[in-house]
């Protein structure tokens, strides 16, 4: 591994959370923007390096991504990041149109004027995005994520809301591996506005049937788009150029 390698992943140590999250928090945002690819290994002994810690927290860390489903965990063999398949694309959103519909119809009878006002403002703020020319999905997925959450958030169950953000965090790796699908911004754009406007009109029925679809066409476009992918590349040794 290069001095250029080793100093990729950084943990902030003025961060006041305990390590173990500082650490797979870098190394999950890792596997989000691609910079770890499927199959990569994570040896404890790299980590150890790279991190400048001991390997209590790096354990801690890695079962705590392998508990959320970004790497897999190996007796006596380190980690390695999760492959990404139809099928897991199909489990995550599968499980989140559940959850999703859920928090909303709570929000329903508790969401506040303020929160819609920020649904729509988050709503006004991808579609400026997206029609600049500089074409910043990061940013434009951000925001995606920030309106769901925020979304879930105000239907008042914490389990529930945990769970989704969660699940949120997996389906982000997909979503930036998958930058080309532009389409499926615009239409999550069109999507969240008839989500709010079900809202406003406290219509449950159809806010449910708006998310279970709003998941299901999100989750019909990658799997389509993983078919016609070759993503067939050999294990990496940990690489984070």
């Amino acid at each position: 591994m290069t001095k250029k390698q080793s100093n990729s992943l950084n943990v902030d140590f003025t961060n006041l959370a305990p390590l173990r999250d500082r650490i797979a928090s870098s190394i999950r945002s890792a596997i989000i923007d691609g910079r770890l690819q499927p199959g990569s290994r994570l040896t404890e002994q790299e980590l150890e390096t790279m991190f400048g810690v001991s390997r209590t927290p790096l354990r801690e860390a890695l079962l705590l991504l392998d508990s959320e489903g970004f790497v897999n965990v190996l007796p006596r063999r380190g980690a390695v990041v999760s492959e990404i398949s139809s099928e897991d694309v199909q489990e995550i959103y599968g499980a989140k149109s559940i959850l999703e519909s859920a928090a909303a119809k709570l929000a329903c009878d508790t969401i506040t004027a303020e929160t819609l006002d920020e649904l729509s403002a988050l709503t006004d703020e991808m579609e400026t995005t997206i029609n600049d020319e500089r074409n910043d999905y990061r940013t434009l997925l951000n925001l995606n994520s920030e309106f769901h959450q925020l979304l879930s958030d105000a239907g008042g169950n914490k389990k529930i809301s945990q769970f989704i953000r969660n699940l949120r965090s997996q389906t982000l790796r997909y979503n930036y591996i998958y930058l080309s699908l532009k389409s499926r911004i615009d239409n999550s754009i069109f999507d969240h506005r008839n989500i709010i406007e079900a809202i406003r009109q406290k219509n449950k029925e159809q806010l449910e049937h708006l998310i279970q679809e709003h998941n299901a066409s999100a989750c019909r476009s990658l799997c389509d788009f993983i078919r016609q992918q070759s993503l067939s590349q050999p294990p990496q040794e940990l690489n984070m150029e």
